[in-house]
This record gives structure tokens, sequence and C-alpha cells, in this order.
């Protein structure tokens, strides 16, 4: 689907957007066996030691805002459960470096099950290897799809927090951190130190895929999306406004929470602004260090044809809706530099080098010190055909951050031409 959209004339104009999305220096030496070399048995020193300094980290935290007088909210990690298959899994015994073979028939027999949609001999399967591996993430993750399947919400949900908790790449919040944030809070708990249970709330949120958080809320593993990134901010709010009223003493003026049109339309958001972030997402997991995940390649292939169902009919109607969007966002939000940024970005794709332009430098005025946000701007000055302009910036941004790897390489090139 994705060739087929970079060769259709609106794809090519938006692939040129996420290209410009994309780091410009990706770290090709992090292939799969950099991130193996590194996964984490989830009773090993290095997890206990995570845990240790993570503790220790937001005590002083707290500490240093209690003696300042300044309020605190800790909250709990909500990540994607349902739809986020394993990174990594290891042997319980740390001294081997496989399971039995025993216990990769039984898993092997539950996979065989499972694609049948024959959910209970599956777990049958599956709690017969984990009899033998009870810490192999992987089994965990398809027991709790299994369950799942069977509409045993409860029961689905300890396997998919089991699965994440055991994940040997642990790039999400586990149970064990969650519940060391929910402790802190509690030894401290005072009028300015609060605690909100984030990852509790938004399974509960989840009311569409059985009160367990999945893709309705991230891109990829932690990742929110744009529902995501609403649940939380209104879970988060009205807690924000309470230590706000109980710090200041007033009554703060919001009754309720936006909703997610206000939100939406009051950040420019579009249908172009959410292809181009699903696009890049995808491209992210179709490298290290997803590729070792579950039916990774399946994954992939399922994400493209949402993808192509969700987004297949955009048009010249959503870039004029998409622009007016920014537009207006940036009249009535002009001190926020990302509406101009974005908007920027959704120019240059466009090819209107001129508005582009225009609309860089003043998100380079708000944000003077942003590297990024100089070195797109040099970009679309020599898009533009400023190539002078273009130098100068690239300049003025190494001034500010010396070691920016990609506008000495731009500078490089330039001096070649």
């Amino acid at each position: 689907w994705m060739e087929g959209f970079r060769a259709s004339r609106l794809g090519q104009l938006m692939w040129e957007q996420l290209k410009l999305a994309k780091q410009p220096d990706y770290n090709e030496q992090q292939d799969m066996d950099f991130f193996r070399q590194r996964r984490l048995h989830s009773e090993g020193e290095g997890i206990r030691q995570v845990a240790a300094r993570f503790k220790a980290n937001l005590m002083a935290i707290v500490e240093s805002s209690r003696a300042h007088n300044v309020p605190v909210m800790i909250s709990s990690v909500g990540v994607n459960l349902k739809d986020f298959p394993p990174l990594g899994s290891l042997s319980s015994d740390l001294s081997k470096a496989e399971p039995s073979q025993e216990f990769k028939d039984a898993l092997g027999q539950g996979e065989r099950w499972q694609k049948r949609n024959q959910s209970g001999k599956a777990i049958a399967a599956y709690n017969q290897a984990l009899d033998l591996e009870k810490g192999y993430a992987e089994v965990w993750f398809r027991l709790g799809q299994c369950h799942l399947a069977l509409k045993e919400h409860e029961q689905a949900l300890g396997c998919f927090q089991k699965a994440a908790d055991l994940d040997a790449l642990p790039f999400r919040a586990t149970s064990t951190l969650n519940g060391l944030s929910a402790e802190v809070a509690e030894t401290a708990r005072s009028e300015n130190v609060l605690f909100v249970d984030v990852a509790t709330e938004l399974n509960s949120r989840a009311a569409d895929s059985a009160g367990i958080a999945g893709r309705e809320f991230f891109y990829d593993h932690v990742h929110f999306n744009f529902d995501g990134d609403y649940q939380v901010s209104s879970i988060l709010c009205p807690e924000v406004v309470r230590l706000i009223e109980a710090k200041a003493g007033i009554k703060a003026s919001l009754q309720e929470v936006p909703s997610r049109d206000v939100v939406a339309s009051s950040l420019g958001w579009n249908r172009i602004s959410e292809t181009q972030l699903y696009s890049a997402m995808l491209d992210s997991m179709s490298h290290p260090p997803f590729l070792d995940q579950a039916n990774h390649t399946n994954l992939i292939g399922q994400l493209k044809l949402w993808l192509r169902h969700e987004f297949g009919d955009l048009g010249q109607k959503d870039i004029e809706i998409g622009l007016k969007r920014f537009e207006q966002a940036k009249k009535d939000y002009p001190i926020d530099w990302e509406l101009p940024y974005n908007l920027g970005q959704m120019y240059s794709a466009l090819g209107k080098h001129q508005e582009a332009l225009t609309a860089y430098r003043k998100a380079r005025d708000l944000l003077p010190h942003s590297a990024l946000l100089r070195f797109r701007l040099a970009n679309a000055y020599a898009r533009a055909g400023f190539p002078n302009d273009a130098r100068t910036e690239l300049e003025s941004l190494l001034e500010i951050e010396a070691n920016y790897a990609p506008a000495i390489q731009a500078l490089k090139s330039m001096g070649r031409n």
C-alpha cells in the first residue's frame, strides 16, 4: 500500500513531508543484534537497579519540590498492553540461552490452536508452556489474546500486563515502576503531593477493547496517538487545576475539560497531520528494535491495511481543510511555535516554498534556541532557491549547538557544490 500511496499525486506531495519528519541521521549501528545483546531479565540485577534508581530519583524530586513549597503531581504511565507483543522474551533460567525443546513444542502447539481460533485449546497449550517457562513474555501475551477472544477480560488484562512486565526490552512502564510511583506519592502524601493513576484510568476508558488499552490510544508501544493524548490530558487536567487552586487559594475558571473537537481545532489537527504521524510510526516499527516481535510481519501488514482503509481517500479537500485549520489555530494561539512549524511542514510538502519559509521563520522566532527548527528553516531556504540564506541559518544553528551533525553534513555538502 505504501508504494501505491507514494505513486499517487497526493502521495508524492505527502511523502516529502513524511521524509522531513524523520530523524536526519538514523543510527544504522543499532540493528537487532545491538538490542538482543541488551535484553534484560525481569528478575535480573539490571532491572532491580533500574527500579531502585527510579524510586530514589522520584523521592528526590518530591523532597526538593516540597522544600520549595511546589505542588507535585505523580502519575502512573499507561502503555499499549493489548496490541503490542513484547519486544523480547527470555528463559526463566538465567543460565539458559534458549528455553527447552519441550517448551518450544508446547508454544508451537498453542500457536497452531490459536490460528484456528481454538482459544480454549490454545490456553491449555500455553499454560503447559508456562509450567516450563514462567517468565517467557510472548506466552503471556498470546495467553492474553486467547482470554480476550473468549471475553474473559479480567484474565486477559492480567496476562497482557504480565507480558509487558516480562518484556526483555522494557521500554514500557511496568507495574513495578507504576507501583513505586504510587508508593512514593503515598509516603509523601499531603495537599501538595497528588497521585493520579493514569494507567488504570486509561484502561477503563478503552471501552471498545474490554478495558485494556491498545491501538485506540497508541501509535506503537508508548507513543500516544491524538485520542490517547486527549484522554491522558483530560485525566490530568482537573487534577492540575485542583493543585493550582489549593496552592493559590483561588477558584479556577475551568468548568469542564474541553471536548475532543475543540482541542483538535485549537491544535490545527487534521487528517493530513494524522496520516503523517501514522506513516512515520509505520516506518519506525519496520526497523529495530521491533523486528523480533511475535507476528511482526502480520502486525505491519495489518497497520498498512488500516491506513489504507482510513486514509486511502485523501484528496485536495483534506489539504485545504488542513491548511485552513493550521492558519486559524495560529491566529488563535500566536505564541505556540508548533503551529507555524507544522504549517511549514505542510506547505513545504505541497511545494509552496514561500509560504513554508514564512511559517518556519515564525516558528524559529518563537523558539530561537531550537536546532531542529533552524535546520528545517535552512532546508526550506535551500528548497526555495536561497542557498546563501540556508548557509547563514545553518551557521547560526551551529553557534547554538556546535555538534549538530545534520547541519555539519549539510554545510559540507553545500561547500562541495
